[in-house]
């Protein structure tokens, strides 16, 4: 029971984790292209 839960959580912050990371990039390249 609390090894789901935790594997749980563990995926749930490696996804917002992955999104951080994209949203990061996606905002790096409308820098460039309005340039």
């Amino acid at each position: 029971m609390v090894q789901d839960v935790l594997s749980i959580l563990h995926v749930f912050s490696c996804r917002l984790y992955g999104l951080r990371k994209y949203k990061h990039k996606i905002s790096e390249d409308k820098e460039l292209t309005n340039k």
